[in-house]
């Protein structure tokens, strides 16, 4: 599909002090870096190109460069050798949507609204496509899942969408697609190989890793085939394969020097750790934390321990290429102090909210070593205005705190020992969500998709819906 471009370390960031959470009760987030002037980027003259790799369903602790034991991702790995790599970034929800729409916007799902699978990102919000379309770049996505379908709005800036993988839910799940995205991303790679003095953003988009799990004969075996986490491991190892070939294709192309690689996963995946497997329906680490490194011409490699968010791509490319980034501000903030080595005075606040199905709501906000989960789904206290997604009620919220030093698998809730951190966090997941309903004003926002009975059928049997 063709669409016209349209203008609309972690233990030091851990250290945090009780005074310094008291400091940062008000929920404020770092600021947006001031946008160099065009052509004030470090990388060298010639235009710099962005390709972005997003593998769905990719829990970061499954990366080896993320200190996982077991060889699933040798081709990932590589490239975070050479990338600044972020060891602790968190997700702004646990499913695809509005993960995606977030990494786009740079804004939370309060600002973009895409809560709900018959959400639709609204026209009015320009998109990081868009933004480097009305700069003079070539646009092109390859894509292949249904949330990342053209209607859903996230194709908003793309010259070329190819949606040709994308189908109804059920059907996307079970389908083998890496070879696929691969090839269709090296074409697209090659002609614009032809045309070196026009800049070129390329989105490749792998699915392979969500459920269902496939065996791949020759990857597979070498996880073994009879668990599900042994399955998905196999499916992590197939895709990282297809994601090397890309990789390799950039490089025999000439393309490498001169472009910025950026590798984030939506979400990640859960198989029990708190009862339940999937995502979407919880925003513990397993589904939060994701995978995020980026490679950019005149950036020493490094390691990045601070919290930080997949929000605050966008404002980082736009720092990177030197553009000054949407009309209307994001909620994220620039990484490129964090990636020359800098350290930040205050620690980022990362919120991550969930309202896929009715009757359900859960946040959490992860901050230094603590998380904040505020659980709201027998609440039913849904954002006003929100289609679709229950009533009010009046029951109170449970809220459960975690060490992620003293307690990275969030088995032990430390709320009760720790009220005035509860109440500092809450504090500034509040002004958090706020600050996204004040941004999300600004906008256009859609009626739900109305999907038909096999749609709807294809999303309950996933688990999406009831």
């Amino acid at each position: 599909m063709t669409r016209g471009p349209r203008r609309g370390g972690l233990a030091g960031a851990w250290a945090l002090t009780l005074a310094g959470l008291a400091l940062l009760g008000c929920g404020s987030d770092p600021a947006p870096t001031p946008a160099r002037a065009p052509g004030s980027s470090p990388a060298t003259a010639r235009a710099t190109n962005v390709l972005m790799i997003a593998v769905d369903t990719l829990r970061a602790d499954r990366v080896g460069a993320l200190g996982y034991g077991r060889p699933t991702t040798p081709h990932i790995d590589e490239l975070m050798s050479t990338s600044v790599l972020f060891e602790q970034a968190q997700s702004s929800s646990s499913w695809t949507l509005p993960a995606f729409a977030s990494v786009f916007t740079g804004l939370t799902s309060s600002g973009h609204r895409c809560f709900e699978f018959r959400s639709s990102l609204a026209p009015s919000y320009e998109t990081m496509a868009e933004v480097l379309s009305a700069n003079g770049y070539r646009t092109g996505g390859v894509v292949s899942h249904v949330f990342l379908g053209a209607r859903h709005g996230l194709a908003q800036g793309f010259e070329h969408y190819d949606e040709e993988l994308v189908f109804v839910a059920r059907e996307s799940h079970q389908k083998i697609s890496s070879p696929a995205v691969a090839d269709k991303a090296i074409a697209w790679l090659t002609e614009r190989a032809n045309e070196p003095t026009q800049p070129f953003f390329l989105l490749a988009h792998f699915f392979d890793p969500h459920h269902k799990y496939q065996r791949h004969p020759g990857v597979s075996e070498s996880f073994g085939t009879d668990t599900q986490r042994d399955l998905y491991d196999g499916e992590i190892a197939f895709t990282d394969q297809h994601v090397g070939r890309v990789l390799s294709a950039l490089a025999s192309l000439q393309l490498a020097e001169h472009t910025i690689v950026i590798f984030v996963s939506d979400h990640g995946e859960e198989f029990f750790e708190h009862g339940q497997r999937g995502h979407g329906k919880a925003l513990f680490q397993e589904t939060s934390r994701v995978a995020l490194s980026i490679r950019a011409p005149g950036f020493e490699p490094r390691r990045v321990s601070p919290v930080v968010r997949s929000l605050d791509v966008a404002p980082t490319l736009y720092e990177l290429l030197g553009l000054p980034g949407p009309s209307l501000p994001m909620q994220g903030a620039s990484l490129v102090g964090l990636m020359r080595g800098a350290r930040e005075q205050a620690p980022r606040g990362a919120l991550l909210e969930l309202r896929l199905k009715a009757g359900s709501a859960m946040d959490a906000f992860v901050q230094g070593r603590w998380k904040l989960i505020v659980d709201q789904s027998d609440a039913g206290l849904m954002h006003a205005g929100e289609p679709g997604l229950g009533e009010r009620r009046t029951v109170e919220p449970r809220l459960h705190l975690y060490d992620l030093i003293a307690d990275p698998d969030e088995l032990t809730d430390v709320a009760a020992r720790h009220p005035d951190i509860v109440q500092s966090l809450r504090s500034a997941l509040d002004g958090a969500k706020q600050r996204g309903v004040a941004a999300s004003r600004h906008f256009e926002h859609l009626a739900p998709l109305d999907l038909t009975h096999e749609e709807l059928e294809s999303l309950r049997q996933l688990g999406y819906t009831r």
